[in-house]
């Protein structure tokens, strides 16, 4: 990660709230990949995640990209429904 990846986080009263990790360098296929999100729990239900998806989403499109791949475990419901509420 610390290499290549790019890392965004929202603090909410000097408190780390959420993150994300993502790779917007692939000039070959034109393709981001977000690898994680993560909103603590006490910092849930106040759209965290959908701003640090939308923030990644905006700086790789800046940077050329045309797509965007992600992986979840097929078990992960909340992901899932997260993914899809926001168009991915």
């Amino acid at each position: 990660f610390s290499n290549n990846a790019d890392f965004v986080s929202i603090y909410i009263d000097k408190k780390v709230a959420g993150f994300i990790s993502y790779y917007a360098n692939n000039y070959e296929t034109k393709t981001a990949f977000i690898s994680m999100i993560i909103v603590k729990k006490e910092f849930s239900k106040r759209s965290i995640g959908t701003k640090l998806l939308e923030y990644a989403c905006k700086e790789s499109i800046k940077r050329g990209m045309e797509n965007i791949s992600l992986e979840v475990d097929f078990k992960n419901a909340n992901a899932i429904s997260f993914y899809f509420k926001n168009n991915l």
